[in-house]
């Protein structure tokens, strides 16, 4: 990029991708966290449901089926956006969430409480660029979000 818009290497600053302040520090050293790690594999969806929780629970059921011990904890609502349940458009994929084989539906909850659920249950994490694909089609929902925790 510097030099296809002929930038000044020295006026360039490249910024790695921020986590916030309840996720720093949550193992004191990688020992600590390969220690801390689930036997077997657990996913967690940490974003607003119209950035592909629709999509996770299609092949969730086909990912179980071929591992049983596969786990998917959800914690995705509209509450970021101050929206209850009953009025919620995306309830459905919280009931379909609740009654799927192997996956387990949390609902939004605050970044601390959030970075502690992860830290107690770690494994892989999946989040909001399951489906960035589907995004660019444009059929993502609302911008904004903040990765499945309240504020």
């Amino acid at each position: 990029m510097q030099k296809q818009y002929g930038l000044n290497a020295s006026r360039i600053t490249v910024l790695r991708n921020a986590i916030g302040p309840a996720f720093a520090n949550l193992f004191p050293d990688a020992a600590a966290l390969a220690a801390a790690k689930s036997a077997d594999p657990v996913l967690a969806y940490t974003s607003t449901p119209f950035r592909g929780l629709d999509v996770l629970l299609a092949v969730f059921d086909e990912l179980h089926r071929r591992d049983p011990r596969l786990r998917l904890r959800v914690y995705s609502s509209m509450k970021v956006y101050g929206q209850d349940e009953s009025s919620d458009p995306y309830a459905r994929l919280y009931q379909q969430s609740r009654s799927a084989s192997g996956v387990e539906y949390v609902g939004s909850i605050p970044q601390p409480q959030l970075a502690e659920s992860l830290k107690i249950r770690p494994g892989s994490v999946l989040s909001q660029h399951l489906c960035r694909d589907k995004l660019h089609r444009g059929d993502g929902g609302p911008g904004g979000g903040n990765a499945g925790g309240d504020q």
